[in-house]
Protein backbone atom coordinates (compact mmCIF):
# COMPACT_ATOMS: atom_id res chain seq x y z
CA UNK A 1 0.00 0.00 0.00
CA UNK A 2 1.14 3.52 -0.78
CA UNK A 3 -0.14 6.66 0.91
CA UNK A 4 -0.11 10.30 -0.27
CA UNK A 5 -1.48 13.67 0.72
CA UNK A 6 -3.08 15.25 -2.33
CA UNK A 7 -3.40 19.04 -2.63
CA UNK A 8 -6.28 19.75 -5.07
CA UNK A 9 -5.13 23.22 -6.08
CA UNK A 10 -2.06 21.59 -7.58
CA UNK A 11 -4.15 19.18 -9.62
CA UNK A 12 -6.73 21.41 -11.27
CA UNK A 13 -4.49 22.79 -14.06
CA UNK A 14 -3.46 19.44 -15.42
CA UNK A 15 -1.22 19.54 -18.45
CA UNK A 16 -0.79 15.79 -18.61
CA UNK A 17 -2.83 14.18 -21.39
CA UNK A 18 -5.26 11.47 -20.40
CA UNK A 19 -6.45 10.17 -23.76
CA UNK A 20 -6.93 6.51 -22.88
CA UNK A 21 -10.66 5.80 -22.71
CA UNK A 22 -11.68 5.15 -19.11
CA UNK A 23 -15.26 4.18 -18.51
CA UNK A 24 -16.86 5.52 -15.36
CA UNK A 25 -19.11 2.73 -14.20
CA UNK A 26 -21.43 1.94 -11.32
CA UNK A 27 -20.09 -0.75 -9.00
CA UNK A 28 -22.81 -3.19 -10.13
CA UNK A 29 -21.20 -3.01 -13.60
CA UNK A 30 -18.34 -5.05 -12.13
CA UNK A 31 -20.67 -8.08 -12.20
CA UNK A 32 -19.79 -8.71 -15.86
CA UNK A 33 -16.15 -9.10 -14.78
CA UNK A 34 -17.15 -11.75 -12.23
CA UNK A 35 -19.03 -13.69 -14.92
CA UNK A 36 -16.33 -13.64 -17.61
CA UNK A 37 -13.64 -16.18 -16.71
CA UNK A 38 -10.74 -14.65 -18.66
CA UNK A 39 -11.40 -11.19 -17.15
CA UNK A 40 -11.99 -12.59 -13.67
CA UNK A 41 -8.64 -14.41 -13.71
CA UNK A 42 -6.85 -11.27 -14.97
CA UNK A 43 -8.36 -8.85 -12.46
CA UNK A 44 -8.92 -11.12 -9.48
CA UNK A 45 -6.38 -13.97 -9.55
CA UNK A 46 -7.03 -14.72 -5.88
CA UNK A 47 -10.83 -14.95 -6.43
CA UNK A 48 -11.57 -12.07 -4.12
CA UNK A 49 -12.09 -8.34 -4.25
CA UNK A 50 -11.09 -5.94 -1.49
CA UNK A 51 -13.00 -2.69 -1.24
CA UNK A 52 -12.09 -0.18 1.46
CA UNK A 53 -10.07 -2.80 3.37
CA UNK A 54 -12.88 -5.39 3.39
CA UNK A 55 -12.28 -8.63 1.40
CA UNK A 56 -15.22 -10.18 -0.45
CA UNK A 57 -15.52 -13.42 -2.39
CA UNK A 58 -16.29 -13.00 -6.08
CA UNK A 59 -20.00 -13.66 -5.87
CA UNK A 60 -22.67 -11.58 -7.61
CA UNK A 61 -24.61 -11.66 -4.34
CA UNK A 62 -21.80 -9.62 -2.74
CA UNK A 63 -22.09 -6.74 -5.23
CA UNK A 64 -24.66 -4.79 -3.16
CA UNK A 65 -22.18 -4.91 -0.25
CA UNK A 66 -19.55 -3.17 -2.38
CA UNK A 67 -21.66 -0.19 -3.37
CA UNK A 68 -22.00 2.97 -1.35
CA UNK A 69 -22.59 6.60 -2.29
CA UNK A 70 -18.89 7.38 -1.87
CA UNK A 71 -17.62 4.85 -4.43
CA UNK A 72 -15.85 5.84 -7.65
CA UNK A 73 -15.27 3.07 -10.18
CA UNK A 74 -13.42 3.26 -13.52
CA UNK A 75 -12.36 0.66 -16.06
CA UNK A 76 -10.51 0.37 -19.35
CA UNK A 77 -10.66 -3.43 -19.43
CA UNK A 78 -10.76 -4.89 -22.93
CA UNK A 79 -10.58 -8.43 -24.28
CA UNK A 80 -9.16 -9.25 -27.68
CA UNK A 81 -8.66 -12.92 -28.65
CA UNK A 82 -8.97 -13.94 -24.99
CA UNK A 83 -6.13 -11.56 -24.02
CA UNK A 84 -7.16 -9.04 -21.38
CA UNK A 85 -5.70 -5.56 -21.11
CA UNK A 86 -6.51 -2.62 -18.86
CA UNK A 87 -7.28 -2.17 -15.19
CA UNK A 88 -10.25 -1.80 -12.91
CA UNK A 89 -9.96 0.89 -10.24
CA UNK A 90 -12.39 1.29 -7.38
CA UNK A 91 -12.08 4.07 -4.84
CA UNK A 92 -13.98 4.89 -1.70
CA UNK A 93 -13.73 8.15 0.19
CA UNK A 94 -14.96 9.51 3.49
CA UNK A 95 -14.39 12.54 5.66
CA UNK A 96 -11.75 12.56 8.36
CA UNK A 97 -10.29 15.26 10.54
CA UNK A 98 -6.96 15.99 8.80
CA UNK A 99 -6.72 16.08 5.88
CA UNK A 100 -10.40 16.52 5.05
CA UNK A 101 -10.81 13.23 3.16
CA UNK A 102 -9.44 9.70 3.12
CA UNK A 103 -9.48 8.28 -0.42
CA UNK A 104 -8.63 4.60 -0.83
CA UNK A 105 -7.87 3.51 -4.39
CA UNK A 106 -7.86 -0.23 -5.15
CA UNK A 107 -6.24 -1.26 -8.45
CA UNK A 108 -7.09 -4.61 -10.07
CA UNK A 109 -5.14 -6.18 -12.91
CA UNK A 110 -1.52 -6.17 -14.05
CA UNK A 111 -1.56 -3.76 -17.02
CA UNK A 112 1.01 -1.15 -15.95
CA UNK A 113 0.31 0.86 -19.11
CA UNK A 114 -3.12 1.73 -17.62
CA UNK A 115 -1.92 2.83 -14.18
CA UNK A 116 -1.14 6.41 -15.15
CA UNK A 117 -4.59 6.95 -16.65
CA UNK A 118 -6.36 5.53 -13.62
CA UNK A 119 -4.22 7.54 -11.22
CA UNK A 120 -4.91 10.76 -13.14
CA UNK A 121 -8.62 9.95 -13.27
CA UNK A 122 -8.81 9.64 -9.49
CA UNK A 123 -6.53 12.61 -8.81
CA UNK A 124 -8.79 14.75 -10.99
CA UNK A 125 -11.83 13.42 -9.14
CA UNK A 126 -10.25 14.56 -5.86
CA UNK A 127 -9.48 17.98 -7.34
CA UNK A 128 -12.79 18.59 -9.11
CA UNK A 129 -15.31 16.84 -6.86
CA UNK A 130 -13.84 16.78 -3.35
CA UNK A 131 -11.96 20.09 -3.71
CA UNK A 132 -10.10 19.66 -0.44
CA UNK A 133 -7.03 17.92 0.95
CA UNK A 134 -7.18 14.15 0.73
CA UNK A 135 -5.06 11.33 2.03
CA UNK A 136 -4.77 8.99 -0.95
CA UNK A 137 -3.99 5.34 -0.23
CA UNK A 138 -3.27 3.06 -3.19
CA UNK A 139 -3.78 -0.66 -2.71
CA UNK A 140 -2.68 -3.09 -5.41
CA UNK A 141 -2.12 -6.81 -5.86
CA UNK A 142 1.18 -8.57 -6.22
CA UNK A 143 0.55 -9.08 -9.96
CA UNK A 144 1.10 -5.34 -10.59
CA UNK A 145 4.78 -4.45 -11.07
CA UNK A 146 5.64 -2.37 -7.99
CA UNK A 147 8.65 -0.57 -9.51
CA UNK A 148 6.70 0.45 -12.60
CA UNK A 149 3.92 1.72 -10.34
CA UNK A 150 6.50 3.83 -8.46
CA UNK A 151 7.74 5.21 -11.80
CA UNK A 152 4.21 6.23 -12.80
CA UNK A 153 3.66 7.86 -9.44
CA UNK A 154 6.84 9.90 -9.88
CA UNK A 155 5.73 10.92 -13.42
CA UNK A 156 2.48 12.23 -11.95
CA UNK A 157 4.38 14.41 -9.51
CA UNK A 158 3.75 12.51 -6.31
CA UNK A 159 6.93 12.71 -4.27
CA UNK A 160 8.02 10.82 -1.21
CA UNK A 161 7.34 12.66 2.04
CA UNK A 162 8.68 10.07 4.47
CA UNK A 163 10.29 6.70 4.20
CA UNK A 164 10.84 4.45 7.19
CA UNK A 165 13.60 2.62 5.31
CA UNK A 166 11.49 -0.53 5.36
CA UNK A 167 9.98 -1.10 1.87
CA UNK A 168 7.21 -3.23 3.37
CA UNK A 169 5.85 -0.35 5.43
CA UNK A 170 3.58 2.40 4.20
CA UNK A 171 5.23 5.22 2.29
CA UNK A 172 3.81 8.73 2.48
CA UNK A 173 3.90 11.11 -0.48
CA UNK A 174 2.81 14.63 -1.25
CA UNK A 175 2.10 16.66 -4.38
CA UNK A 176 4.93 18.98 -5.29
CA UNK A 177 4.19 19.96 -8.88
CA UNK A 178 1.07 20.80 -10.85
CA UNK A 179 -0.71 18.01 -12.66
Amino acid sequence: MLRYVVIPSQLINSELPNNRPLKNMPIHGVAEYFDTEVIRKHLFPEDRIVINWIPYRLLPSNLPLLECENTVCASDVQVCNRIVSGLLSIATFYTIRRPRYAYTLDLYGSDVSSVRHHLLYHLKFIANELKDLACLSIVFGKQLDKQKLFDVIAECGLNKLTDSGDPNKTLQYYMECNL
